[in-house]
């Protein structure tokens, strides 16, 4: 009996050794924004914090994406890279996040929020499945109507890892759009954001 099943344990056990990913080509996407922290629950700001606009800006010095490794043979490598100026997806994201927050865009005489990407990553780690790790940095400033000098900054840090088949441009989408929310979340999580908006921005 027991005999018996270890014969069917191992030829199982072989399988699975042998589903182990083995060389790397490189990839490359297009990021959608669709919203991924549904869940998580976003005080509605008072009324009077609106926005005329969302501009965002890419500051990346280093504009590489990330790279794709191989759990069992780390120095084979090849690059994950993005399609296109990533300014529009942070942008998306942007005005999903204000609309969950009821903070209004496009309020003409009202300050603008300016984004700039700092830092955006993406690594991919394959055995057999594939471990995702993405990194989002993002320099927020509230700029006032009447200039062009910001009246309030922050620093917005998201980070966020996901799994699944290798090579999946869905879950590259997933992992960079639920870091991105995670940046937006401490935006509209910082009660000093809205009362700027109302306050000491708006004039």
């Amino acid at each position: 009996m027991l005999r018996s099943a270890w014969f069917a344990i191992v030829p199982f056990s072989l399988f699975l050794t042998g589903c182990a990913v083995t060389s790397l080509e490189p990839t490359s996407f297009t990021p959608s924004y669709k919203l991924m922290e549904k869940t998580t629950p976003v005080v509605a700001a008072e009324p009077c914090a609106v926005l005329s606009n969302v501009v965002v800006e890419d500051a990346r010095k280093n504009k590489e994406l990330g790279i794709r490794s191989l759990e069992q043979s780390p120095g084979v490598t090849q690059p994950v890279s993005l399609k296109g100026d990533p300014s529009a997806w942070v942008h998306d994201g942007a005005e999903a996040m204000l609309q969950r927050a009821k903070i209004s865009t496009g309020v003409a005489g009202k300050p603008v929020l300016r984004l700039k990407i700092d830092r955006l990553t993406l690594n991919e780690n394959i055995y057999r499945l594939a471990n995702y790790e993405s990194n989002v940095d993002l320099t927020a400033e509230v700029v006032s109507s009447s200039g062009a000098n910001a009246c309030w900054s922050m620093r917005l840090v998201g980070a966020a890892e996901n799994g699944g088949k290798p090579g999946s441009a869905e879950n590259y989408e997933e992992t960079v759009n639920r870091a991105l929310d995670r940046a937006f979340l401490q935006l509209v999580y910082n009660s000093e954001f809205a009362a700027k908006l109302c306050g000491a921005c708006s004039r």
